[in-house]
């Protein structure tokens, strides 16, 4: 019987078109690599990229994305090419391919062989692709590694695998069975990596002691901020990959190192640069060292004491989505196995992600998946939404339903945190060799109420230890202490900021009058200029006091609290995600900040009390949270608190704290532990163990020490430095909010000078260099004045410094239209829309028209199975006119056939040209096709060729993203 031969395996590259006679230098190489950025990777099999290698024709050996700054983001790899430097002609090719066998898979000229010597590069291949750069760099640096042992002179310089590789001459295949072990590799690169780090804290290095955080301030605050416009780009890159690189290297956290290139850069660069920076060594923290030893510094005399558990110990992943979270990303989250910290923003799609991925997994077998959410209303907001059983307190026969539920087979439960270590406990007495996966929602939480629901959580983290898989989600981890997890997988989605527009300060003089200024201010907001407003204030008796006052002047006000869970707003918010239109101030505690979705419309504002005395609300993830209940776009979140008395801005480093608490606790453990005459018994808790949470561990007969408790301290120690810091906490809401705020208002003074409606109204809170805001109308003939060929550069490349500039020129519709449109459509074409936008319907209509159309033809090309494309096909049978209210039910005809609802056909119809007409016999419709190019143009007055460019782009963007999409399948 004949032996079948195995089929090649596949790689991702991007094969530049032009095959090149000569090596490509300089400007050249740029406009490669900028047309390679423009390109979609293909799955070729090795003996095809050799031979386009052969051929003199470049290729980037990796599958890449480009971001909204035209840079390149790694997606995953699979092979890799090494210089081979041979400028004495000493090695032996045929000598090379013997000592590789196994392991080189092919090898080709570069033009410059025969030139300067033997030159020729290595090329192999993995035996599974890498999706972590990271990962790749480090095993590309270890084969490097191991061909200098060998003696092959090769060029240390790896080629990172988002550099491109220029094409050469006389390619040859060795091996295409040939794989390197990928796993093996990337243990040898973490080893190295561990090595290096461990150099670093080793007390006999002169030149390598680890410096602390606020050392390394020092240093940068000397350097001072190097602007990059005054030619001095390549010294601002120097420091800030010296600080990646010290992040990288596990010496200080990532929001430490943040700070320090907020120094560096003067607050004008965004995160996204600093996420962007992939250091490769060339700057260390030997450079950024020199640099302000140069301006004068000197290091102080202190010694840094420290652990490498200081470090990050998790492995740090990114997951880029397209809008919402699905399924699909979170299943291999999930089959992987391990703990895992989602850091997804609010308004993800993480809930709705997660619950589907578990109902798509779960089978009848005896492993269960449980969703546990931090309060009562989340639980039954969850429950509610996907058809699901909340297993919660004060619910009659709770567990007996649960255990009629798993069976009948369920295995998808929703459940309060406090109520999950019960439900596995039945569980288990019916299925005693249960596994499960346990995701937990708002992780946050499980740090900042630690104290109050002590018994609740900690018993969760035994339930934690127990599960098979584990799934924390939260949309502001930095609380977290990260280290608890396997992995950190950060999500972004591209839209990581709040809902609101901007974001104001209001301030007061005296605590005595807060209550009074604030309900002044309330109604202003309410009776002048007819906003909504919602305020969290952290405290039930400020909360009536300031009820009764508004109920006084006839504003209509309703209160949530713990205590009014039962009540028709709650209820209402909770089931339908609203608030009753005839509510002009909702009241509430933070019983509704976490996980609650309430779909608004655009004049509401969110105010956050923040007073020690009034409403503690210093945490600034919680503020966060506060912000993003509000799903939809809203005028203003803002933060109500005492006038700052100290001029202390510097933001509260918690990694730090929890890390000195800890360091604390240990070895306050670790001598008790060993003091000859200590007896577990006889330990008694007194004010400084518990401080620390020093506990009995019976089971091992010692001491031992609540990480849990000391991560919670970290975290209270923090709002207290807010509370009695106030600019620190105004720019540390800034940074979590993503957003600058428009300025400061005092509302004491206002109300002193009698004037507080004319300060609100004329927007005063601006900056004072700012111009007064637009009234609705100005922004409307604004809008061709304002939109610039620069703004729209600033769409194209998401420039959030002049986007929200121009945000606040022109009116909500008109910034929407554009930022939808831009991506697709020329700057003239973008003009010819927006200046037809006359009210809320007309935002988004050509953009619809062109997304229609490029659906329509994408389902009518070849066959593609989908409910889209039955209704499609049944809707352009309605072709003959026929009255209205029978257009109706053959809408609901269609649905019946299809198995789809009403709402489902009527949004497929909106695809369509439906044409109308009054006759005698009342009004008719029929679907005449879908929308054609003629009726785009017609209808918005452009030309054909405008239309088809806007189809075009669309139709590759709708491409590439389903091609992304199949490759993470």
């Amino acid at each position: 019987m004949q032996a079948t031969t195995a089929a090649p395996p596949l790689h991702a590259a991007i094969v530049h078109s032009t095959a090149f006679q000569e090596q490509p230098q300089g400007h050249e190489m740029g406009i490669i690599t900028n047309d390679l950025k423009k390109a979609y990777s293909e799955r070729l099999p090795l003996s095809t990229i050799l031979n386009y290698f052969g051929n003199g024709h470049c290729v980037l050996a990796a599958d890449v994305d480009t971001d909204e700054n035209n840079t390149m983001q790694f997606v995953s790899a699979s092979f890799f090419a090494i210089d081979v430097d041979d400028d004495n002609e000493e090695t032996d090719i045929k000598e090379i391919v013997s000592m590789l066998k196994g392991k080189l898979a092919g090898i080709f000229h570069t033009f410059s062989h025969g030139i300067k010597g033997n030159r020729y590069r290595l090329v192999f291949q993995l035996d599974q692709r890498i999706t972590n750069e990271r990962e790749m760099r480090g095993i590309i640096e270890i084969m490097v590694d191991e061909l200098a042992a060998m003696g092959i002179p090769v060029d240390r310089q790896a080629i990172p695998p988002k550099q491109v590789i220029r094409g050469g001459k006389a390619a040859q295949l060795i091996d295409e069975q040939a794989m390197i072990n990928a796993g093996q590799y990337k243990d040898k690169a973490r080893q190295k990596a561990q090595s290096k780090q461990n150099a670093l804290f080793d007390p006999n290095s002169r030149n390598h002691k680890p410096l602390p955080f606020d050392e390394l301030k020092r240093m940068c605050e000397a350097i001072g901020h190097i602007p990059t416009s005054a030619g001095r780009g390549q010294e601002w890159n120097q420091c800030v990959y010296a600080i990646k690189h010290y992040v990288e290297m596990k010496m200080i956290a990532d929001e430490e190192g943040r700070q320090l290139f907020d120094i560096i850069s003067g607050g004008e660069a965004t995160e996204k640069q600093w996420n962007a920076i992939k250091p490769r060594g060339e700057a260390t923290i030997g450079t950024l060292i020199h640099k302000a030893e140069e301006q004068g510094f000197k290091p102080s005399a202190r010694t840094f004491q420290a652990s490498i558990s200081y470090g990050q110990t998790y492995t740090a992943d990114r997951l880029e989505v397209k809008g919402y979270l699905q399924a699909k990303d979170i299943k291999p989250l999930i089959e992987e196995g391990g703990s895992i910290l989602l850091d997804s923003p609010t308004g993800s799609a993480k809930t709705t992600s997660v619950i589907d991925a578990f109902q798509e997994i779960a089978s009848k077998q005896k492993h269960f998946y449980v969703f546990a959410c931090p309060t009562v209303a989340l639980t039954d907001q969850v429950a509610n939404d996907h058809s699901l059983r909340s297993v919660k307190g004060q619910t009659e026969r709770v567990m007996a339903n649960a255990m009629r539920d798993a069976r009948q087979g369920k295995r998808v439960f929703v459940s309060t945190y406090d109520k999950v270590p019960a439900l596995i406990e039945h569980l288990r007495r019916v299925y005693p060799e249960l596994t499960f996966t346990l995701a937990i929602d708002e992780y946050h939480k499980l740090v900042s109420d630690y104290d109050y629901r002590y018994r609740a959580i900690s018993d969760l983290k035994a339930v934690q230890g127990q599960a098979e898989n584990v799934l924390a989600l939260s949309g502001t981890p930095e609380d977290i202490d990260k280290n608890e997890f396997d992995r950190v997988v950060k999500v972004n989605t591209g839209r990581n900021g709040s809902p609101c527009n901007e974001f104001g300060v209001y301030t007061f003089e005296y605590r005595k009058n807060a209550l009074t200024e604030i309900t002044e201010l309330l109604k202003v907001r309410v009776q002048h200029h007819g906003w909504r407003v919602i305020v969290y204030m952290q405290s039930k008796a400020n909360i009536d006091r300031v009820k009764q006052a508004l109920r006084k002047a006839g504003i209509k006000t309703h209160v949530i609290d713990a205590s009014k869970k039962s009540n028709s707003e709650y209820k209402n918010i909770v089931e339908n995600g609203t608030i009753d239109d005839d509510v002009q101030v909702l009241l509430t505690t933070n019983v509704i900040a976490d996980g609650v979705s309430i779909y608004n419309e655009l004049d509401w504002e969110v105010i956050a009390v923040a007073d020690g005395e009034h409403s503690p609300l210093f945490n600034v993830s919680a503020l966060k949270q506060m912000s993003n209940r509000l799903r939809n776009s809203y005028r203003r979140f803002s933060v109500f608190t005492l006038e700052a008395r100290a001029k202390e801005d510097d933001l509260f480093n918690i990694e730090g704290a929890y890390h000195y608490r800890d360091s604390i606790a240990r070895r306050i453990t670790d001598e008790l532990n060993s003091h000859p005459l200590f007896d577990r018994k006889l330990f008694a808790q007194s004010h400084i163990e518990r401080n620390y949470g020093l506990t009995e561990d019976c089971l091992n007969n010692c001491l031992t020490y609540d990480k849990a408790w000391n991560r919670y301290n970290a975290a209270l120690d923090q709002e207290l430095y807010y509370a009695k810091y106030r600019n620190a906490f105004l720019k540390a809401t800034e940074r979590i909010l993503n957003l600058n705020r428009i300025g400061t208002l005092n509302i004491s003074k206002a109300v002193r000078d009698n004037n507080l409606e004319t300060a609100l109204t004329e927007q005063s809170i601006a900056e004072t260099d700012e111009v007064l805001q637009l009234s609705e109308d100005e922004k409307k003939e604004n809008i061709l004045s304002a939109f610039t060929p620069k703004v729209y550069h600033a769409f194209r490349n998401e420039d959030e410094q002049i986007m929200n500039e121009f945000k606040r020129q022109v009116t909500a519709t008109h910034y929407a239209c554009l930022k939808a449109l831009a991506p697709y459509v020329s700057f003239e074409t973008c003009q010819s829309v927006v200046i037809q936008v006359k009210r809320k319907a007309d935002t988004h209509a050509f953009f619809q028209m062109l997304m229609s159309r490029v659906e329509t033809d994408f389902h009518s090309q070849i066959h593609r199975p989908s409910k889209t494309r039955e209704a499609i096909q049944e809707l352009l049978k309605l072709d003959t006119f026929c009255l209205n209210d029978e257009f109706k039910e053959e809408i609901q005809e269609i649905a019946k056939r299809i198995g789809v609802t009403k709402k489902d056909v009527e949004g497929v119809l909106k695809m369509m040209n439906v044409e109308s007409k009054r006759t005698n016999q009342g009004r008719m419709k029929r679907v005449d096709g879908v929308q054609s190019v003629d009726d785009m143009a017609q209808k918005f007055g452009l030309s054909h060729e405008q239309v088809i460019e806007g189809l075009i782009n669309m139709a590759k963007s709708k491409a590439h993203c389903m091609k992304k999409q199949r490759e993470q399948s």
